[in-house]
């Protein structure tokens, strides 16, 4: 596993290109991380490219010709040795499109969400298939400080007394951007109507997640209310505002 990260502060908007790799194990991953710490069994969440299929080429270790999907994979547990990684996707998977497979990491508060996009130009054409409520996380929520960047693992280890490292996991990354800022999005249009006691949301385009807000400005809180469009929320009788972010 290799890790390189940088230090962000409280919200942030990551992106990143992987162009190419190799294919030690069918497994192998490359893209994007953020870890609380840099010590051993930190919690960590990421969006990974895993190798193409169906290409010819097996994997170095014989397994295969590569899982040719996208992933998120998560250790919500702090410091437990040994603690497996889990998926934390809640939305579809794509096979990455090299040398366009881009990949994309946001915190917004205690809110993080995993992106894809296949385009050349992704502009605005993301695809969101991992998001996650940090604060209801059993560790705690995340510190402000954290780590992000790029992460990459052979996922196949040669031995200890191995004298030619053949499992070796070789990627090429461009257009890294810590501070990401989605051009040509255009805004959503949302729609409310009563329904008994609920309000019933809808938006176009597709795609988004519904937040609220007690307030607007400077000082508000967006809370995630959900990712399905319509959308129904009981009317509380409290003053609340919505809108549709990625």
């Amino acid at each position: 596993f290799n890790f390189s990260c940088e230090s962000k502060t409280n919200d942030f908007d990551v992106v990143v290109r992987q162009v190419s790799f190799t294919k030690p194990d069918n497994n192998s991953k490359g893209g994007l991380m953020i870890r609380e710490a840099l010590t051993p069994y930190s919690r960590n969440w990421n969006i990974v490219n895993d190798p193409t299929s169906g290409d010819g080429v097996p994997a170095l270790d014989g397994t295969g010709n590569g899982a040719n999907t996208i992933e998120c994979n998560c250790r919500s547990t702090n410091g437990v040795n040994g603690a497996v990684s889990l998926s934390w996707a809640t939305g579809p998977a794509a096979v990455p499109n090299y040398p366009n497979a881009w990949l994309r990491l946001k915190r917004t508060g205690q809110t993080l969400r995993a992106l894809w996009s296949t385009n050349a130009d992704p502009s605005s054409n993301w695809t969101q298939e991992a998001m996650t409520d940090l604060s209801t996380n059993s560790n705690g929520p995340l510190p402000p400080a954290v780590y992000v960047g790029i992460a990459c693992a052979a996922h196949a280890n040669d031995s200890v007394s191995a004298t030619v490292l053949k499992n070796q996991y070789q990627a090429s990354f461009t257009n890294y951007n810590s501070a990401y800022i989605a051009p040509n999005t255009p805004p959503a249009t949302l729609s409310a109507t009563m329904s008994g006691a609920n309000i019933v949301f809808s938006w176009t385009p597709l795609g988004g997640t519904l937040q609220s807000s007690p307030i607007v400005g400077p000082g508000a809180t967006w809370t995630p209310v959900g990712t399905a469009n319509p959308a129904t929320v009981p009317a509380s009788g409290d003053t609340k505002f919505f809108r549709v972010g990625p």
